[in-house]
């Protein structure tokens, strides 16, 4: 970087200290409906009361500066009013109040008015353009999860985007980005972190009152009126209870004669301690990861050779090297760039959606919890992949994304049972 260009760089952060600090002490001392006017004369006027603040977004506009410098001035501007505001459920209509100022039908009614102030209509020429944004997205989806409660009810003709609070494990991808402050960052992880325990909490109970129920059943009680006698306690998950069991038969019920999911991992991770070449730990992840498919015998067949070709050529000029940590963590990351969603070819993801159909969601979520229990550093990979997922069917109905909200369940449920507080101990429901 050059003198001149670190310069620029000192000059703009200091700019944007100015408006920053002036939003965080107003935001803390004035009403929601002054700061929303203040805001709005700032923004989209270039008019304000405070003249040190108004002539530092002067400069801001007719600096050299980036388009998308400015965006992310603005998309930070608004991240200081809404962290605030989400802090009492009194001052959450005032975070829809703000976005709507962004509302693409205000600017359309007002395209025709053209500024003879130079500065106004660039500014106008620049804001108009936000509501294009990922920035503006994130923030639309804030407001929407900072309004909704972790209860939600499935819905067939709502939105695949309205069941985000049930998803913890989705927070962090899909709401946040680089562009977030400290505040909104803690909001959502505070959120999470709760949420999550809820879940589980909820999740545990219900599956010892299911395990209740069937040791009743078993003693032949329930005709002297015993299952009245326990309290019930409802499902979480938006799976039926026929689903739900058997989702919970998958993940911790052996999946063949040796042993369960977890006990695999575990002696897969131990196996692979004796491995010298990587050609070797490939063909031993391939044997590991095809354990207990279920299956006709012919789609097994190609699900397994397809399988077997994908790990082959993943760094096959490597095969003779030594197995090493970096590789085996990129091999990873590179299986479930197949599995789940390829960013690299547009988000691709025909291959999940194969997966599911020839596996179901179950087996499909268990082929990729495998990859996770190996190498938990790649959790927050699938999670950034699930993401980018739910973002791209956000504005479908849940009626025609079903395969997807069910890959979601089966996802929440095997990330709470194996990295969450739920003591596994607790008897199976069978």
């Amino acid at each position: 970087m050059t003198k001149s260009q670190d310069n620029l760089v000192w000059q703009q952060a200091k700019q944007e200290k100015v408006i920053y600090e002036y939003l965080r002490n107003s935001v803390e001392s004035k009403p929601p409906q002054e700061m929303i006017g203040e805001f709005r004369y700032l923004f989209l006027e270039l008019r304000h009361n405070n003249t040190e603040v108004r002539q530092t977004l002067e400069n801001i506009v007719l600096s050299k500066h980036k388009e998308y410098m400015f965006l992310q001035i603005l998309n930070y501007c608004c991240h200081i009013l809404i962290n605030y505001w989400s802090q009492k459920a009194e001052t959450y209509p005032y975070i829809w109040e703000l976005l709507e100022l962004f509302n693409p039908v205000n600017f359309r009614q007002t395209k025709r008015v053209r500024y003879h102030d130079r500065r106004r209509q660039k500014l106008f020429d620049l804001v108009q353009n936000f509501n294009q944004t990922e920035y503006y997205l994130k923030l639309i989806r804030i407001a929407k999860f900072v309004n909704t409660s972790s209860a939600i009810k499935l819905k067939e003709q709502s939105f695949i985007g309205d069941l985000l609070s049930h998803y913890p494990y989705l927070y962090s991808p899909v709401l946040l980005g680089k562009e977030s402050i400290p505040g909104t960052s803690n909001l959502i992880l505070n959120l999470q972190q709760k949420r999550q325990k809820k879940f589980e909490l909820q999740l545990a109970q219900h599956m010892i009152y299911r395990s209740r129920l069937v040791q009743i059943a078993r003693a032949k009680q329930l005709s002297n009126r015993a299952g009245k006698i326990i309290k019930r306690v409802d499902n979480p998950t938006f799976l039926g209870e026929a689903d739900l069991k058997k989702t919970l038969k998958q993940y911790l019920n052996k999946i063949d004669e040796t042993g369960t999911i977890y006990q695999h991992a575990k002696r897969f991770l131990i196996e692979i301690k004796f491995i010298k070449s990587y050609k070797e730990f490939k063909q031993s992840l391939y044997q590991y990861l095809i354990l207990g498919i279920r299956q006709s015998t012919t789609n097994k067949y190609l699900l397994q050779q397809k399988l077997k070709q994908v790990i082959d050529d993943i760094y096959y000029q490597s095969d003779s090297q030594p197995c090493t940590n970096s590789l085996m963590l990129q091999t990873y990351q590179r299986l479930l760039r197949f599995f789940v969603v390829d960013t690299t070819r547009q988000n691709d993801h025909h291959q999940l959606i194969e997966l599911i159909m020839n596996l179901g969601t179950t087996q499909t979520t268990a082929l990729l919890l495998k990859i996770i229990l190996i190498s938990p550093h790649v959790k927050l990979d699938l999670e950034q992949r699930l993401g980018i997922l739910f973002s791209s069917y956000e504005s479908h109905t849940i009626e025609d994304g079903k395969w997807l909200v069910k890959l979601l369940e089966n996802i929440l449920i095997a990330f709470s049972l194996y990295f969450g507080d739920i003591n596994l101990s607790i008897p199976k429901v069978i």
